[in-house]
């Protein structure tokens, strides 16, 4: 009995071993170099992406972090994709290392949207132009959106056939929902088929958070206009972290992630952290980042929220990371972080169309993994088209109307004077 026990927990290893080889480490820091020297193909630099200049401002380490952190979401999400291929099963991988990755990168993500607003915030007394900020945050998220949105509805009908399965009430429903701009929660399945988040990857769920967090500034830039902001921004920043230390919830945890920006925006903005910049202090973000990575398996629980915290404080300071966070491919990377983030589910998608490819990618950890550099170059080379064909277009046209509602509103002696703010 126990030779059979000791062989059954021998087989279990063995076959845990195994799956874990489709997980190696080497595949991150290689796809992670490729994605940079894509960036740094001619036609990308002086054609597709307006890198910002290599100064060493907080905006710009900011930029370059994105550019990193699009492409570690991808990296996540791919890894997801053969559990999904193999069961059905759309869930994290069995790989501390690559569930981390996509935990790690949306949690700092969440802190970049927490960092620039709030300090719009500050730098503005709490009165940023809410109008303003409300549009041309329709006008940046939507249009990509809705492109991608979209093309994922059309993915679902050819799949179902051009058949209509749902009632007309249930179809209309659930495209609307769909077409909120993330605003609503939920992912419903469109004419029946089942999991239509997954098609783009399920990325969209950012933008609810997202959304309550721009409506949460509204009470919050009370709080803006006094030379207390760094003391709320503590206390919020304090309480979501005890919430999720005691009872884990999303709304605790995510919110803990744009108080810990708000912070540090309150931080830059009282104190001069100049002293964070420096090259060898810089061991201390890249060990607090280390850590989350080497000790832990969450990266939404309260020691990796507060490690991140320290790792994004020094960034957001201006620390480059040796100067890895001002690298104009890295920056060219950031600029069209939000394409990358958004698409990369319809290439993966795409990627795994084929039956033949499936088969390929499954058979050895080395096909799978080439299959995933080949879907990052394709992704790359997309999302710089989208940047530019329909993310600075919108933009564009978010600063058109917002000139356009001004002259009429003031006149054109006004005009000039309105459009600056």
């Amino acid at each position: 009995m126990i030779a059979v026990y000791l062989l059954g927990q021998w087989q279990s290893l063995f076959r845990r071993r195994a799956l874990m080889n489709f997980y190696p480490v080497w595949p991150i820091p290689c796809l992670v170099l490729v994605a940079v020297l894509v960036a740094r193909v001619p036609y990308a630099r002086r054609f597709l992406i307006d890198a910002p200049s290599n100064s060493a401002s907080r905006a710009g380490t900011l930029d370059g972090l994105r550019g990193f952190l699009s492409i570690g979401v991808f990296i996540h999400h791919f890894s997801m994709m053969r559990g999904y291929l193999e069961n059905g099963m759309w869930a994290p991988p069995p790989s501390g290392v690559y569930t981390l990755l996509g935990q790690v990168s949306v949690a700092l993500f969440f802190m970049i949207t927490g960092f620039l607003f709030w300090g719009k915030l500050i730098d503005t007394n709490g009165a940023p132009g809410w109008t303003k900020l409300y549009i041309g945050r329709v006008f940046r998220i939507g249009p990509l959106y809705l492109v991608v949105v979209t093309a994922m509805i059309g993915i679902v009908f050819a799949n179902t056939g051009f058949v209509i399965n749902d009632s007309w009430r249930t179809l209309i429903g659930t495209i609307g929902t769909w077409l909120c701009l993330g605003m609503l929660s939920g992912h419903p399945d469109i004419n029946g088929y089942l999991n239509t988040r997954i098609v783009i990857a399920g990325v969209t769920w950012t933008l609810h958070f997202e959304w309550m967090f721009y409506l949460a500034l509204l009470p919050m830039s009370l709080f803006a206009k006094s030379r207390r902001h760094l003391a709320f921004a503590v206390l919020g920043y304090a309480s979501c972290l005890a919430g999720a230390a005691i009872a884990p919830r999303a709304l605790f945890t995510f919110g803990s992630l744009f108080f810990a920006g708000m912070t540090s925006a309150s931080l830059c903005r009282t104190y001069d952290l100049g002293a964070l910049r420096g090259r060898v202090i810089s061991i201390v973000p890249i060990i607090a980042l280390g850590t989350v990575f080497v000790s832990f398996d969450d990266g939404y629980s309260v020691v990796p929220i507060l490690l991140l915290t320290v790792f994004f404080i020094f960034v957001a300071s201006g620390n480059s990371l040796l100067g890895m966070l001002l690298s104009s491919s890295v920056h060219r990377l950031g600029c069209m972080s939000y394409s990358v983030y958004l698409m990369q589910g319809l290439l993966i998608t795409t990627a795994f169309f084929e039956p033949s490819v499936r088969l390929f990618a499954l058979a050895s950890p080395l096909q799978y993994w080439g299959v995933c550099l080949v879907t990052l170059v394709a992704l790359l080379v997309c999302s710089a088209v989208t940047y530019v064909a329909i993310e600075k277009p919108g933009i564009a046209l978010n600063h058109r109307v917002r000139r356009f509602a001004l002259s009429h509103r003031f006149g054109r002696r006004g005009l000039r004077r309105h459009t600056t703010i």
